[in-house]
Parts: C-alpha cells; structure tokens; sequence
C-alpha cells in the first residue's frame, strides 16, 4: 500500500503542464502521480475509473503498459479521454513531418475561412458567452475542420484543440464552476481564437514526440458509474478514481461551452439530462420530491439531521442524502467490475455547510462497508479550507473487494445458473413459449400481468431442490408456488389480495375431490334456493369500467351475488379456495363459458354483445370438473398459502430455503383495479377500493421505494442462512428496479448478480398491462 502521499498528486496544478495531460487541463482533477503510485503498488495487468474526468488514471495507466478502461456520464469528458489516448497513439505512430503538414493547411484553411454563425446550434447563441468577433472565428475554425479533416483523428485531435481555447477566449472563466469574467480577470490575448488555436495545436504536435502508450488498449467507456456490469464484460484487478466532491460543483455545466461548440448538446433539455444522469454532487441536479430516506449508519442521519436544522437551502440536505445513495450504488457496481482481493484507491474530501461538518470520507466508507469493500488505509493528502475558512482535509481511501470464499465454484453457481438461464432463454423455445404451456392448474382463473409459467419453472428448477421450500412474498395468481410443488418442493406463496389468496391456496393443496363435489353441490343448491331473493342494490349501478347490471342478465347476476355469498361463509380450505377459484375464472370472458356479456378475459372492459340469461350452475359445473381431472404428477408436495401484507408476515413457523419472486413492476398495473369484478368477487365491498388499495405495494413503491427496506427485512427473517433471493423485475426508460433494490439491500444481502432480457417488442395479447416496461431483471442476492 502507501505509505505516504505527497500533497502535490491532490491537484491537477503540476500535471497541467506536462505532455498530453496537458491538452486539456481539469480543474476538478488530480495529479498523473497518484495513480503512477497506486498502480505502481499493486502491479495490476487492468485499471477501471469509474470517474475517468479528463482521463488522468486512464492515460498513466496506458503509459505504464497497462489496460485501462472507465466509467463517464459527460459525454465531453469521453473525448478528452479517447483523444488523450487513441488518437494520441495513432498520430504519434505518423512521421512528425506529415502531422505538422496536416494540421499547417488546416490552420491556414481556418484563418482564412468565411465566418458561418449557423454551423452552431442556436442553444447558446443568445448568451453572451463570447464576443462577436470570437464566435466569428469559432465558426471560422469549426468549418475549416469540417471541411479540411471530415474524418480520422486528425479532426480529433483539432475539435479538442478547438475545445481547450474556447473559455480562455470567451467572457467566462472556470473557477470550479465556471462563471462570467470579471474585468480584473481580463487576459494579455484578449478574446482572440486563432492564435490561442494555433499555438494550441503546435502544443499537442509537440507532445506526440513524449507519446508511449503502444503497450496497452483503452478499454470500454461506460457512461454511468452506477450501472451493474452486464454480461460478458470484463473486470479489473485495480480501480483509481476521485468522485465528485461533494461541495456543490456542477460538473457538467462547467463544460457546455465545449458540449455546445463540438455538437455534443444542440436543446436545452439534453444538459439536463446529462446532469440528471451523473451522481449528485450539485445543488442544481437535486430532486426533491424522491429522496430523503434514513441510512444504516446513525451517523450518516445525524448529518443529515444537523444539516435540516442549519442548512439555508433545504437542497442541501438533499444533495448530501442524494450523493451518499448515489455512491453506495457505485461502490456496488465498482465492487462487482473489480475481481476478488483487488484494491480500490478513492481520492475524496470533506465538506462544510452552514456551518455543520459533512465528513465525506467518513460516509462513503460506511456505505463501501456495505457493498463488501473493506477500508484498509486511510492516508491524508493535504490540508484543503472551505468557503467559511474552515480546515477541511484530502484523503486517499484504500479498500480491498472481498476475497472468494473458500469454496468458490458452490458460491459462484448460482450466478453461473442464471447468467446461463437468462442467455439461453429456454423459457422462450419451443414448448415452453407456447402461451398455453405448463400445467392446466396455470389457467386456473385469468389474471393480468401473471408471471409467465416457463420462466417460474425454471427458475424454481434451476435456484431449488426437491424438498426445500420455495417462498414467494407476492404469489399473484400462485405460478411460483404451483411450480414449486409440481416439482416436489413445498410451495409457500403469501399475498395481502383476497383474489391472489384464493388462487394461491387453490393451486399449492391437493384437492380432496370428494370434498369438492359435496361443497360444489351445497354451493348450488343455495344459489338455487336464494338467487331468487338476492339483493342487486349494493352493486347494481357500480363498477370500474361500466355498472355491473350492463355485465349481466339479471338473473345470472343475482346467481353470482348468491355464490359470492355462500363461498364468504364457507370453511377457508383448498377446497372452497378451488371452487372460488373456478368461480372468479368464469366471471368474464369472450368464450361460452363465461356468465358475463362479451368481455376480455383477463379484464373486465366495458362489454359487448347480446344480454341473455347465463346460468353458473352448469359453468361452474363444467369449469371444476377439467380442474379435478387434472393429474398432478407423482412429484407433487403440498404448499402453504398465507395472506398477510409482507412487512408484517409471521415468518416464525417456517424457514425458507430459497425466495423466488416477482413484485408489482414500479410504475406497473394496478392490480386491484384491473382485477376489480374478481376482487369484489373474492370479498372487496365497492368502498374498500379506495380503503384497502393503499395497503398494496404498488402503491406504496410509488409514494417510497424504500419501503423495500421493511419488505427486505421481513424476506430475511424466514430465510435460511446462506439462502438466495431470485427476483423477476420490471425496468422502464426512468426507473431501474433491480439497481434500487441492490441499494436498500445491503444490510441483509449481498447482491450477486444482475441479468436482464429486452421485452420491448412482447406481445401484450391484447391488454397493456406492460407499462412502461422494457426490460426484465433477473437480480440474484445472498442473505447475510
């Protein structure tokens, strides 16, 4: 490790003036030093910045004849480093003479081209960044390398020169943030372009004589720290990153002016999106409505507590929970890009708001904790001030990823399963994605957004045993737990819907036929004798998509009333659960067997068709008859079915060995209300509707993911030690549930892999009920 670090490799002030780093100088970087030391102690054959800036780590470690690849949200910053890189190798490989000629014609082509205001997009063009006579000449320089060098490095390495003079040469200037000149701050060159251009372009012919970067390859770009490596994608045996500090610069304003001149940005709205996309570390990239949640380190509350108190921007308090989330998000993806045993080299420092200290480096070494990394040195750099005058402090945090167990091919297995499920998507051949594939107890009763049959069985084949259980938080129509006990496990599936309940606890018991009919007979001869009398008032003029009378003949509707009723006194066994099963599935439906008018199955439109009279008796009849052929197979295993809202199940009675399920996508159906005749069918009163509906999680999510952490915690307790948690998730163009949950994870989980599978182009068979959902996850964790 290091045992000490000199004060100069903090900042980019000595390396501004040395070769290549120099082409453009970042204020917001460090010195070529600390990583030539870091990587010099290790040894490493790879390096990965998640926080390439300017590409300081990159460059020295490509210098050293070592990989090097890195994360970047600024699109910008991506340049800086391809060209300080790739094509500083490539040109550097040319006779010196052939360069220089080049690039003579190009300034010459530049100086005397015509001035065109419309090779700029017209973002920035009523600002007055630059004088008129500099964005004349912007454009003159601009044009002539569109038209001098349309293609190959050569254009590059000119764009970059272009971008290195454009501040120098316009009203502003960087000072961390970049800002409008003061006249104290005037220049001896004034505004002019083409010298600054010039002698800017002769600096980077001149430094291609000191370029040795033919020993190693830049690797991939990516452009967000925080994302999870995919698969297939390397890892790195060191990483030498410095985040953004945490003090309220705007890294990706500081550099519109060159984002804007080089094309990078041509509407207002993609800046923000930029910015929006990077980790909070701005006062102007907070969001407000989505953030304060509590952290595992009181430490980290009490922070942000003072900082509520005393902060005059109650952004502040925001930005600081903002940029601890964001960070423990790219200690876990770091951690997972990294291999076992490497170290991570963290360059940080503190900060002070309204007068409470915000101990930086003390906080992303908490949330590191709890991604796996271990701090194994820390070391001061230099002693740094804040704006009140404060002493705040520079360190270099050293962390080691954790090491494999002892027994490395049973803890990689499960990750090794689902990368080789997800990729060879069996769920998605022939038989198996046939809509209709899978047991008939799948199609026990409709039900929208069901998981699809294949995928559970898979997944309960490949992440379980013969004999385990297999808990599912959010059963849904049962698939999981049907899946489970056709393959000789116990099935425990749990739901707070009535409707889910019921079908859970149909599918996970064998049925004892005869119980069956003799309930099935009972069950009609009531209808018989009371339909008769049976009150309509209660639900005649209601429904979600029109009143249920237009659904029904009367008489077919007071039939169901009085179903509804005798299945509502009736014992709360499997059998009563399949024959409200069976009851539910022939409410509505386009076929002969259904009792409404022409409806979809799955859910309840406003119907169509002729209204005419549609006894249950011989439906029901018919429909419990098909379930009781049904074999179930010589593997069968009875299952549990329990009906509690997740945060609070009783968990005491049994332990789970695996937990495979697949929570309401973020921003997903409502359940409830897509499901509302079968709900009201299974025990809802029209007013619980607006009651109950906020006891379901997509609700909840909606208003707070982190509710997930009550949900995590209570998937804890009931799992065995070492046990796995296989989630099927929903990611949309705004929400990445499988990163979010990886986030609140950590207390309870080690999270081991992330997979995920395009859907954009499935079909919804005729019911949107994908929302905005594009892709699926498949998230693997390990309890703690």
């Amino acid at each position: 490790m290091l045992t000490s670090i000199p004060g100069s490799a903090g900042t980019f002030r000595d390396v501004k003036n040395e070769p290549i780093h120099r082409w453009f100088p970042w204020i917001e970087g460090f010195s070529d030093e600390l990583p030539r030391l870091a990587i010099s102690s290790e040894k490493p054959a790879s390096v990965y910045d998640p926080f390439l800036g300017s590409g300081t780590t990159a460059l020295v470690a490509l210098q050293m004849g070592i990989q090097a690849a890195g994360a970047e949200v600024n699109p910008f910053l991506r340049f800086v480093t391809r060209v300080k890189t790739v094509v500083a190798a490539r040109l550097a490989r040319e006779p010196r003479s052939a360069v220089e000629d080049r690039f003579q014609q190009l300034i010459e082509r530049a100086e005397s081209f015509e001035a065109d205001p419309g090779l700029l997009s017209s973002l920035f063009s009523d600002a007055d960044y630059f004088e008129r006579v500099a964005l004349a000449d912007i454009t003159r320089v601009k044009g002539a390398i569109d038209a001098h060098a349309q293609f190959g490095v050569d254009r590059d390495l000119a764009l970059l020169a272009l971008a290195r003079v454009l501040v120098d040469s316009s009203n502003m200037i960087r000072r961390a943030d970049l800002r409008r000149r003061r006249e104290s701050e005037t220049n001896g060159q004034g505004k002019k372009v083409l010298p600054r251009f010039r002698a800017a372009i002769e600096m980077m012919i001149d430094d291609l004589d000191s370029v040795e970067l033919d020993g190693a390859d830049l690797g991939p770009i990516w452009q967000d720290a925080r994302r999870f490596p995919g698969k297939g994608e390397p890892t790195y045996e060191v990483c030498v990153t410095s985040p953004p500090y945490l003090n309220g610069t705007n890294y990706v304003r500081n550099t519109k002016l060159e984002m804007w001149v080089l094309d990078m940005i041509s509407k207002s709205g993609e800046l923000r999106e930029i910015r929006d996309n990077a980790v909070t570390a701005g006062i102007n990239n907070v969001r407000l409505r989505a953030l304060r949640r509590s952290f595992n380190d009181p430490k980290i509350n009490s922070v942000l507590n003072a900082l509520d108190e005393n902060a005059y921007d109650r952004r502040i308090p925001a930005m600081v929970a903002a940029y601890t989330r964001d960070m423990s998000l790219v200690f876990r993806a770091t951690s997972m890009r990294l291999r076992p045993g490497s170290a991570l080299f963290l360059d940080i420092g503190d900060s002070r708001f309204a007068g409470v200290h915000v101990p930086t480096d003390e906080m992303l070494t908490s949330v590191a904790s709890e991604a796996g990394l271990e701090l194994v040195e820390s070391s001061k750099i230099r002693d740094r001030r804040s704006n009140d005058g404060s002493p705040l402090v520079q360190k270099l945090l050293v962390f080691k990823t954790p090491r494999p167990r002892r027994i490395r091919a049973t803890f990689d297995a499960p990750v090794r399963r689902l990368e080789r499920l997800v990729d060879d998507r069996p769920f998605g051949s022939p038989p198996f994605s046939a809509r209709n594939w899978g047991h008939a107890w799948h199609s026990m009763c409709s039900y929208q957004a069901k998981l699809k049959p294949s995928i559970a069985h898979f997944l309960v084949r490949e992440f379980s045993k013969p004999g385990d259980t297999v808990f599912d938080p959010f059963s849904g129509a049962g698939t999981i737990p049907l899946e489970a006990c056709l393959q000789g496990r116990v099935g425990w599936g749990n739901d707070i819907s009535p409707l889910a309940n019921q079908l859970t606890t149909a599918k996970t018991v064998r049925p004892d036929a005869k119980a069956v009919e003799v309930g099935l007979g009972e069950l009609l001869a009531f209808v018989e004798s009371d339909a008769g009398s049976a009150s309509l008032d209660s639900i005649r003029n209601w429904g979600m998509n029109g009143p249920m009378k237009e659904y029904f003949h009367e008489q077919t509707l007071k039939e169901i009333v009085s179903a509804r009723s005798w299945l509502l006194r009736a014992p709360r066994d499997a059998s009563t659960a399949l024959l409200w099963s069976a009851c539910a599935h022939i409410l509505h439906g386009n076929r002969p067997y259904a009792l409404s008018r022409r409806s979809h199955p799955i859910t309840p439109f406003a119907p169509t068709g002729p209204t005419e009279h549609r006894p249950l008796a011989p439906r029901l009849a018919n429909k419990v008859q098909r379930l009781l052929d049904c074999e179930l197979g010589g593997n069968w295993t009875d299952g549990i079915s329990t009906k509690e809202d997740v945060v609070d199940i009783d968990t005491s009675f049994r332990k789970a060995d695996v937990v495979i399920t697949s929570p309401p996508f973020f921003g997903s159906t409502r359940f409830h209300t897509n499901n509302w005749m079968r709900m009201w069918f299974s025990g809802w009163e029209p007013e619980a509707f607006e009651v109950e509906r906020e006891r379901f999680l997509e609700y909840r999510q909606a208003r707070d993911f982190s509710i997930y952490e009550r949900v995590l915690a209570a998937l804890h307790r009931p799992l065995k030690d070492d046990g796995l948690v296989v989630w099927h998730l929903g990611k949309s163009r705004t929400f990445d549930m499988a990163t979010e949950l990886a986030d609140l994870a950590a207390p309870w989980f080690l999270t081991e892999g992330v997979f995920e599978e395009d859907v954009s182009l499935c079909q919804s068979h005729g019911v949107s009920d994908q929302g905005t959902t594009h892709t699926h996850q498949f998230l693997l964790m390990r309890s703690r």
